[in-house]
């Protein structure tokens, strides 16, 4: 009877698992993809994407200094002990002295600074980003966006090696790589949540909304750490939008007989299990007490550089090399120099965010999480497990499948990419050659370049021709009947008066008005109204402006035109102090135009700024005049001048 028993459970336990795992398919949680994580009530973001540099002040600098010379109180280490029971306390001291005595911040902050960032708010939060082009791209090479995402104890300053490598062209490669490396919320300079529930899938959706105001639809992603979390729901949620993924981190447990689930090479490394977990258990401990009890833990952390460089340090030592432990200095430079490493720790310590940043654990591993099932959900998009050896987990291809079960298989391509002879947990920072070797290769190997070029082209709206009907549509056939004509012209000398005055009406102004508006309908009528019928039609209009504007500068056009461009910039600036700030250009916008969602003019208002434009917050008068001879008198799609007037759909 109770082997009967016992059988039935048995079989219960197998079918649920089967159930579970090979037809089961947990349905994709609901995320508020409009939630707002700023201080108070919510309010819409500043789409401004502003320039940034890191400038510490000379009096946290001198307190910072204070602060190591008073910490003197270190507690000896057990005779014959390296960093079995932790960071070793005469290693701490080496690096204590160092970091008083030969660290100089000034010229590390100048190194930090030789990268392009830049700020940006984001559901209410400040974001930081690291944002680099190439600059010298041959003809015939692509470049494409690649998200990267670090995790703890990291910043991004562990991407610093690998972002000269993806941004240089490489021979036999036709694509490079435009990376785009944000502090997480509440990590380095990125401010953190004021509410609670900020977890990696509500992070994913931040980096979406970032990577869509930064003009890319679709991109490539990886993360380590935390990091691949986020990229994996990031993945999940946006299916469309991330061309590839990398992750890791799953268990199996194999114990009887483990070269029957995966290969010898992997089950070196698991088992046996007896091992591996004795292995977690010296290396987990943190998570405990991040998942726990953060805040608490982020007071000390907060205000004793030295605790903090131990702390974060010792990840440094053993999660890049576990024997490492057995070192008295830990083996930190081995690896590393230990410049780069004291600047990760001076990016916690300057920017107050330690607290803030082990948060994340706390919310992502608790009942809430759990119980919307996002352990469960299968990611979908073409993801690369590369398992660098000194890992902290690695784990089999078909574990690792189930919940990537479009991941590439380790057969295909080049094996390193899968299996890296050399690395550990911060393979950016260890081995930046290896990892950017994978990610070049990666991306060959699945021809997603050639699906990225034909995807954005099909997308695209920008060109002379559209822009051209746009111009005739939106701007000057204010009665919608198909073609410019004198009433046109009367209707927009009223128009721009109300709009200049947000509503109020001056027989002045209007009068001016009417003699600019006269003055550009009997110009256009010159020079297009070939028929001479009253009516100037749309191929009219596209001949004239063909012959008076195309590869024109402003100078050039007719008085006329450049009267009513002048004219239309006071109408746009609304609080009239000289500068279009991204609110009065969503305004401009949905006069015209209908749009579901403001990302999308946030997004086309950011690619049309350049650097002098993001210092002002906005675009001036000149800078106005420019990019609207630009936007009718250059035919060129990739001028950012295509996105003065929003984005475009395809007219008929």
């Amino acid at each position: 009877m109770l082997k009967k028993v016992f059988k039935a459970l048995l079989l219960v336990f197998v079918t649920n698992l089967v159930y579970k795992i090979f037809i089961y398919e947990q349905p994709v949680p609901k995320v508020d993809k409009h939630a707002y994580w700023g201080a108070g009530e919510p309010k819409s973001d500043d789409p401004v994407i502003k320039p940034f540099k890191i400038q510490v002040p000379e009096s946290a600098l001198q307190d910072l200094k204070t602060r190591l010379n008073l910490e003197t109180r270190y507690q000896k280490s057990l005779e014959g002990v390296n960093f079995e029971y932790g960071f070793n306390p005469k290693a701490l001291l080496e690096i204590v002295d160092f970091w008083k005595n030969k660290y100089d911040w000034r010229q590390r902050e100048a190194l930090l600074n030789s990268v392009p960032q830049f700020t940006t708010y984001v559901s209410g939060l400040r974001i930081h980003f690291i944002h680099v082009k190439p600059e010298k791209v041959p003809a015939g090479v692509k470049v494409v966006p690649l998200l990267l995402l670090h995790g703890w104890p990291g910043t991004v300053k562990e991407f610093y090696p690998v972002i000269p490598l993806l941004t240089t062209p490489r021979e036999g490669f036709d694509f490079v790589f435009e990376v785009i490396i944000p502090s997480l919320p509440g990590y380095g300079f990125s401010e953190a949540a004021h509410k609670q529930h900020l977890s990696t899938p509500q992070i994913a959706v931040i980096f979406k909304k970032l990577m869509s105001r930064l003009g890319h639809n679709k991109f490539y992603l990886q993360g380590g750490d935390w990091g691949s979390f986020i990229a994996t729901d990031l993945s999940i949620l946006y299916p469309e939008r991330a061309m590839s993924n990398k992750a890791n981190l799953y268990l199996i447990a194999a114990s009887i007989y483990p070269t029957l689930f995966m290969d010898q090479e992997i089950a070196d490394r698991l088992y046996p299990l007896s091992d591996m977990f004795a292995n977690m258990m010296l290396e987990m401990g943190h998570m405990h007490i991040h998942a726990t009890k953060p805040d608490t833990l982020g007071v000390a952390l907060t205000n004793t550089p030295v605790g903090l460089a131990a702390y974060i340090l010792e990840k440094f030592s053993t999660w890049t090399n576990q024997a490492y432990r057995n070192r008295a200095d830990g083996g930190l430079t081995e690896k590393f120099k230990l410049e780069d490493l004291l600047d990760n720790i001076m990016i916690y310590w300057f920017s107050g965010n330690v607290a803030s940043a082990l948060r994340i654990y706390s919310e992502t591993f608790n009942r809430k999480h759990s119980r919307e099932g996002w352990n469960d959900v299968p990611c979908k998009v073409p993801t690369v497990c590369a398992r660098f050896p000194n890992e902290l987990i690695n784990q089999p291809e078909f574990i690792v499948r189930i919940k990537y079960p479009n991941l590439l298989p380790s057969s295909e391509g080049d094996y390193e990419v899968h299996r890296p002879p050399r690395g550990g947990h911060f393979s950016a920072f260890e081995e930046p050659e290896l990892l950017v070797n994978s990610v070049f290769k990666v991306v060959l190997s699945r021809s997603s370049v050639q699906l990225y070029r034909l995807e954005t082209t099909a997308a695209m709206a920008y060109t002379w021709d559209n822009r051209v009907k746009f111009v005739v549509r939106f701007m000057y056939d204010i009665d919608n009947n198909g073609y410019l004509d004198k009433n046109d012209f009367e209707c927009l000398a009223l128009r721009a008066t109300l709009l200049e005055a947000r509503g109020e009406y001056s027989a002045q102004r209007f009068a001016e008005n009417q003699k600019i508006m006269q003055n550009l309908w009997s110009e256009i009528a010159e020079l297009a109204d070939f028929n001479k019928d009253g009516l100037v039609t749309v191929d009219e209009f596209k001949t004239a402006v063909k012959k008076t504007c195309v590869s024109k500068t402003y100078s050039q056009f007719p008085q006329a035109m450049k009267a009513f461009i002048d004219s239309h910039f006071k109408s746009i600036d609304i609080n009239a102090d000289g500068v279009i700030g991204p609110e009065e250009y969503r305004v401009d916008c949905v006069s015209r135009s209908a749009f579901t969602t403001v990302d999308q003019l946030d997004e086309a208002f950011n690619k049309l700024l350049n650097d002098n434009d993001k210092k002002i917050g906005g675009i001036n008068l000149a800078r106005y005049q420019e990019l609207y001879a630009q936007f009718i008198g250059d035919a060129n799609e990739a001028n950012p001048a295509v996105y003065l007037f929003g984005p475009l759909t395809e007219l008929s």
